[in-house]
């Protein structure tokens, strides 16, 4: 897919190499627009409007080190976390606690796969944004999460930038319908 090759070599009772190639272009260079240092001073400053209350956020994610991750990187915001690891599981603390803000929704998750339970929610609380966070990442996913019902789609390995961009994005709109 990525235009590379792929190889192995093998001899019975010692063991196989396995190879692989990927094509890679040279980067044109750049004129920097801004310093590393100036980028970094941008980021420290970049921050996420949120109501004046702490946001409750529901992680369904079964997988602990994806868990572990995502705890990681929105703690510095102070939020709520909460977890779940089933789809099951999600369905019943959102039942629990519809003041949730914000879902981000494994898809693959034991019992009840999250397409299912981002439908089920949806027809508690439509409004309730929730963002598919997955390792479905072929054609046709994204799109597949979206007419589940889910707000936004990012595949993981996460990007934390980009996932704060689809949590901005979210809270922006909720905050639009509800003015």
């Amino acid at each position: 897919m990525l235009g590379g090759e792929i190889w192995l070599e093998s001899e019975d009772n010692i063991g196989s190499v396995f190879y692989f190639t990927l094509p890679v272009k040279k980067a044109k260079k750049v004129k920097p627009v801004a310093t590393s240092k100036e980028l970094t001073e941008s980021k420290d400053k970049q921050h996420i409007e949120t109501p004046d209350r702490n946001l409750k956020v529901l992680v369904a994610e079964d997988d602990e080190g994806s868990f572990i991750y995502l705890t990681k990187i929105l703690k510095k915001y102070n939020w709520n976390i909460i977890r779940t690891t089933t789809g099951r599981q999600t369905i019943e603390k959102f039942k629990e606690q519809p003041d949730i803000d914000l879902i981000l929704m494994d898809i693959k998750m034991p019992d009840l796969d999250g397409y299912e339970a981002t439908r089920q929610i949806k027809t508690i609380n439509p409004e309730v944004p929730i963002i598919a966070q997955t390792a479905y990442a072929m054609k046709g996913d994204r799109q597949k999460a979206l007419d589940a019902g889910c707000d936004e789609y990012i595949s993981k390995p996460i990007n934390k930038e980009m996932l704060f961009e689809k949590i901005r994005a979210c809270l922006d709109k909720k905050s639009k319908r509800n003015a």
